[in-house]
């Protein structure tokens, strides 16, 4: 019988069937038996042996065992060796006996390969980059459920890669995946139904996907599921939710969070007011690039009180970085402090070069300020330029400027009693005395 069993197992092994004859479980092997078997030709063992070595970061042999199984025609063993292949591990980098081992795999149904065969396209990794064969592969792997490729070509369809846009494929593919918990097509589908740019908005629909979606730490999700909740849409309206939600959106690192969260302690809504949370929020938001967030604290600081001291050059600090973006309050702001030396030595270059700036972007005051500074250095045109736009913007000292300049015909306007009696009128409308004093002086009669 002894006899009878060893000849049996010898025929199994060189046969490669022995796992199947003996119901063999490799996971759990020892190793020295595992390689018996692997160096016996069973392309089973030989593909957990190569598992092992790959675990141990013994890429060479892991290579090895991954090529004699594949060769085999084991479906694991190809696309492992395909993805060393891909990454260098154990071999020299080569795509191209990457994308071999992976169509291997993939034309047995493996769905991880065909997933990876379509990535390679998508990206143009080691091939030409091809949408089609890109999409063609993803819906193997869709088709088999496959969640990642369900979701890719979504994608695909929204935007028209290797396809027509179609948005009603691409609402399907999203549906797929994101009934499936995948966060980001249920992120997607949120968006999709909040913004109604492509489909019928409805809110009620976006705060469902929403809500899937932030539940799995969807930071974004998360943020937008706040928001929903703080400005009542698609839900009924409750601050302790939205301070919730903004809370784990700005614990990930979510600037836009971390803002709105502070302003809620900042007012004490869906949580205690408090300001020392509020200004480390804000803090955090700015430090990540939020324009808001730092002309907010510039403000706080410029002004001090409700929880912090007044500091000039903290103010000048964030207003500055604020400015720097763009953000045109902040750039108005800082022209300020350096035209009155507050937290910076003054400097009337650097005023005016903020002033310009916001003055550009429509900023009203700061375009009433460089017709101040204009007309301080004696160039009437410039500084009638600027008084005329901020006087149009219902900037009344401007007005009261303008109607001066039209009624002296300086500045390069014409002398017009009409057009100055129309913005001192406007003026003095606002409270002006000396545009009030000027109408009854010369238009008493």
């Amino acid at each position: 019988m002894k006899k009878l069993l060893t000849t049996l197992l010898a025929c199994a092994l060189a046969t490669g069937v022995a796992q199947t004859a003996f119901a063999q479980d490799f996971k759990s092997m020892d190793q020295d038996r595992l390689t018996f078997y692997a160096k016996n030709g069973d392309r089973e063992a030989q593909s957990y042996l190569g598992e092992r070595y790959y675990a141990q970061n013994y890429y060479t042999e892991a290579a090895k065992w991954y090529m004699r199984a594949a060769e085999q025609g084991h479906v694991v063993a190809q696309h492992n060796l395909a993805t060393m292949y891909f990454k260098g591990q154990g071999v020299n980098q080569d795509y191209a006996q990457a994308l071999k081992y992976y169509q291997q795999a993939a034309e047995q149904g493996m769905v991880n390969a065909q997933f990876s065969i379509g990535e390679m396209y998508y990206y143009g990794e080691g091939v030409k980059q091809n949408y089609k064969q890109a999409l063609i592969w993803y819906q193997k792997a869709a088709e088999q459920g496959y969640v990642s490729a369900q979701y890719n070509i979504g994608v695909m369809y929204f935007q028209g890669q290797g396809t027509k846009k179609n948005l009603a494929q691409a609402i399907n593919w999203h549906t797929k995946a994101a009934g499936q918990g995948f966060k980001e097509s249920q992120a997607y589908l949120g968006h999709l139904y909040y913004s109604g740019k492509e489909v019928k908005q409805d809110y009620k629909q976006a705060a469902k996907w929403y809500v899937k979606a932030a539940e799995q730490g969807d930071e974004k999700a998360q943020f937008n599921l706040a928001f929903m909740y703080e400005e009542g849409k698609g839900v009924k309206r409750n601050y302790a939710q939205a301070a919730k939600w903004y809370t784990k959106a700005a614990e990930q690192g979510n600037k836009y969070a971390q803002f709105s969260l502070g302003m809620m302690y900042y007012e004490g809504q869906g949580v205690s007011k408090d300001y020392t949370q509020a200004i480390k929020l804000y803090t955090k938001a700015a430090e990540q690039g939020h324009e808001l967030a730092q002309f907010t604290l510039g403000m706080i600081y410029h002004e001090g009180g409700e929880g912090v001291k007044q500091d000039y050059a903290q103010a000048a600090k964030w207003y500055t970085k604020a400015a720097e973006q763009g953000r045109v309050d902040a750039q108005t702001s800082l022209a300020f402090m350096y035209l009155n030396g507050e937290g910076v030595k003054q400097d009337i270059e650097q005023a005016f070069y903020w002033f310009t700036q916001a003055a550009n972007q429509g900023e009203k005051r700061a375009q009433f300020m460089l017709g101040v500074i204009y007309e301080e250095v004696e160039d009437d045109s410039q500084a009638a330029k600027w008084y005329l736009k901020a006087a149009e913007q219902g900037v009344y000292l401007a007005q009261d400027k303008i109607g001066n300049l039209y009624y002296l015909g300086k500045g390069g306007l014409k002398k017009d009693r009409a057009k100055a009696k129309h913005y001192w009128n406007l003026a003095c409308k606002q409270g002006s005395t000396d545009a009030c004093q000027s109408l009854k002086k010369y238009f008493s009669k």
